[in-house]
């Protein structure tokens, strides 16, 4: 019984030292991923939806420290920033999200037939996904993007 009784105890003691022993620190590395495209939908202070050319769009999560420049590291205001602006986005992941902490505004690219020829192809697949008022002005931008790419020349 003393010995069933002490080695209680010696268990005891030992779950009491672990438990109040200072627990491991975690440590988040976080690395900075750069990515880059054309804005195709931009919501100030939540997300900004970014297309590039060979992938598929992708949603930045938009917080406060979040910082819009331009190439020499100007502030942009949000009002230069818009759908079809050129961007790179500087990001973290934190789970399951990407956390854009600095947004690269470049020049708008001038209008080509071939850009305007992607932008309504973007608009038509838009189209065909949507319900609505966004299929509604998916299909008005299709439809402005054929007229504007049959008056540009390459």
């Amino acid at each position: 019984m003393k010995k069933t009784f002490c080695a209680v105890c010696v268990t005891a003691i030992s779950l009491t030292l672990t438990a109040l022993s200072p627990a491991e620190e975690i440590v988040r590395t976080t690395t900075d991923t750069i990515s880059g495209g054309t804005i195709t939908e931009f919501l100030p202070s939540e997300t900004v939806v970014v297309q590039s050319e060979t992938a598929a769009p992708v949603r930045y999560s938009v917080t406060r420290e979040t910082t819009f420049v331009d190439e020499a590291g100007v502030p942009v205001a949000v009002e230069r920033i818009r759908r079809g602006v050129p961007v790179t986005v500087q990001y973290i992941r934190e789970g399951d999200r990407s956390l854009a902490s600095r947004v690269i505004v470049h020049q708008e690219a001038p209008m080509t037939k071939a850009r305007a020829k992607a932008l309504r192809e973007y608009y038509d697949k838009l189209a065909d996904h949507s319900e609505g008022r966004e299929k509604a002005n998916a299909k008005a931008m299709k439809e402005y993007y054929d007229k504007l790419e049959d008056h540009l020349k390459d």
